[in-house]
C-alpha cells in the first residue's frame, strides 16, 4: 500500500504528463502524433497507481489487463468498475499501429483519444481515488512545505483575481524552496 502523500504527488505527475499530451495533440501534424503516446503513458501510469493503491500485484500485467485486476478489486469493494475500456483499447491499439508499424492516426483520431482520455482521468480518479482530477495540482509535487502553502496562498489569489498579492505569493515560495 502507497501513502496518501505519495499517491497525490503521482497523481500531480500523471496530470502533468496528461497537460503535455494535450499540448502535443494541438500541434499541426506530424507533431501531434507523439500525443498517443504521452497520453497511453500517463494512463498507463495512473492504472499503475490505482492497482498499487488497492494493493493488487501487477507484475506480467498487459497495459489491457489491468482493467480486468481492478474490475475483480473494485467489484470486491463495491465500488463502480474502471472505464471506459473500449475507448482505451483503441488508443492501445493505436499506439502499437504508430509505435511498431509506422500507421499514422489522423488528427481528429488524435483529437477523439484526447476527449476520450479527459473522460477517462475525470471518471477513474473519483473512482479510485475519491478525487477530483480538476483539483489536482503540481503543487502536490513541491516536497518544501512552506512554499507548497505560498503557493496555495497563491492559487487562492489568483481565483479572486488578486493578481499582484498572488506573484508575491509566487515571489515568496521561490525563495521558500
Amino acid at each position: 500500500i502507497i501513502s496518501n502523500e505519495a499517491v497525490t504527488r503521482r497523481l500531480a505527475l500523471v496530470k502533468y504528463m496528461y497537460s503535455v499530451a494535450v499540448r502535443q495533440s494541438q500541434r499541426p501534424e506530424p507533431l501531434s502524433l507523439v500525443s498517443i503516446l504521452t497520453f497511453h503513458d500517463a494512463i498507463e501510469l495512473f492504472l499503475e497507481l490505482s492497482c498499487r493503491t488497492l494493493n493488487i500485484d501487477t507484475q506480467g500485467v498487459s497495459f489491457m489487463g489491468y482493467w480486468e485486476r481492478l474490475h475483480a478489486k473494485l467489484k470486491e469493494i463495491k465500488r463502480e468498475e474502471v472505464t471506459p475500456k473500449a475507448s482505451m483499447e483503441r488508443l492501445n491499439r493505436a499506439r502499437n499501429e504508430f509505435k511498431h508499424h509506422g500507421i499514422m492516426p489522423s488528427k481528429l483520431e488524435i483529437e477523439r483519444f484526447r476527449s476520450n482520455v479527459a473522460s477517462f482521468f475525470e471518471e477513474n480518479t473519483l473512482t479510485i481515488f475519491s478525487r477530483d482530477f480538476a483539483s489536482i495540482s503540481l503543487i502536490d509535487m513541491i516536497q518544501c512545505g512552506d512554499a507548497k502553502v505560498s503557493l496555495r496562498e497563491a492559487e487562492n489569489m489568483l481565483a479572486k483575481e488578486k493578481l499582484s498579492e498572488a506573484l508575491e505569493k509566487i515571489a515568496i515560495a521561490f525563495r521558500q524552496v
